[in-house]
């Protein structure tokens, strides 16, 4: 998840990336968190993820960190989600082993709008529902590292960051 500001407006926005598509350079400025951060073995799981495992939507588990982040961004910059918001969300984000039933259930009964029968699934609905994490987004652990503007390999090979378009 990433969380940056806009220099124009100082607006902030909060959203999903996926990793493999964002250069390294891209990040510049930006705040990032990753599931490790959100909730974990050591620390406890965040309502989320446990609310992912209830509904059995980790199989192998290794699309499981994508989901849980994808769903979290959401949930953090829209205070209310809806099943129509959560079709939306899933784009991006392939699963093989659970079918997806699984995890779209397990989101959607977050949803404003959700079914009865995703909510009773949820059996006593004050355990499941998603209320503030112990740590709050502020109190995640942040690293504030500036890559330098030019990387060179061994080789002399130079990736040079854009700072301007002049």
């Amino acid at each position: 998840m990433s969380k940056t500001k806009n220099l124009h407006t100082g607006k902030e926005t909060i959203r999903s990336v996926n990793s493999c598509l964002v250069p390294v350079f891209a990040c510049d400025g930006w705040e990032i968190s990753t599931v490790e951060a959100l909730g974990n073995k050591a620390t406890g799981y965040h309502p989320l993820q446990q609310r992912l495992a209830k509904f059995h939507g980790s199989q192998c588990g290794f699309c499981t960190p994508g989901w849980v982040m994808n769903f979290y961004s959401a949930i953090q910059s829209k205070q209310q989600i809806s099943l129509a918001d959560i079709e939306d969300i899933t784009d991006g984000n392939i699963c093989r082993c659970t079918g997806y039933r699984p995890i779209l259930d397990a989101v959607k009964s977050l949803a404003a709008d959700a079914p009865e029968h995703l909510k009773r699934k949820c059996g006593n609905m004050d355990s499941c529902q998603i209320q503030t994490c112990q740590r709050f987004y502020d109190d995640l652990v942040k690293i504030d590292i500036r890559p330098p503007v030019i990387l060179q390999d061994s080789s002399s090979n130079k990736w040079v960051k854009a700072t301007d378009m002049m």
